[in-house]
């Protein structure tokens, strides 16, 4: 005999990201006498003694800003405070002269030139939510 299951489920449902992958500029500087490594579109840095732990460090609070911002649900929100556009499909990052226009020390950094620019392909998984509650 076939069925149908019926009832209500308590609990939490995440539902899973799409994953945009950006390739976003990355500016290198030496500050106080520490390398730095700063992404504008996400305002994120990192710092050491070398290029190499500066990246290491990058990464390190990239993972942790990821984190906090999916546990949080604050992903998009984030990222829309930072000047993201999100009026399609396909969120784009902000150009860094549009940036350097609401940034001091961006702009600061591009004025002086004593700067490095590479990119970095970044994977984000923009959508991903945690939902709690009760669902029939």
């Amino acid at each position: 005999m076939k069925g149908k299951l019926t009832g209500t489920v308590t609990g939490s449902m995440e539902i899973p990201p799409h994953l945009f992958e950006y390739e976003l500029p990355m500016l290198l500087f030496k500050d106080s006498g520490s390398m730095v490594v700063y992404c504008p579109p996400l305002d994120l840095s990192g710092y050491g003694k070398t290029i190499k732990e500066a990246e290491a460090s990058f990464d390190t609070t990239l993972e942790i800003y990821l984190k906090e911002t999916m546990d949080d649900n604050t992903l998009e929100e984030d990222l829309k405070s930072l000047g993201w556009n999100f009026t399609d499909n396909n969120p784009k990052p902000p150009e860094l002269t549009k940036l350097a226009s609401s940034n001091r020390n961006l702009k600061k950094i591009l004025n002086k030139g004593t700067y490095t620019q590479k990119r970095k392909t970044i994977e984000l998984p923009i959508g991903w939510q945690r939902q709690s509650g009760t669902y029939a």
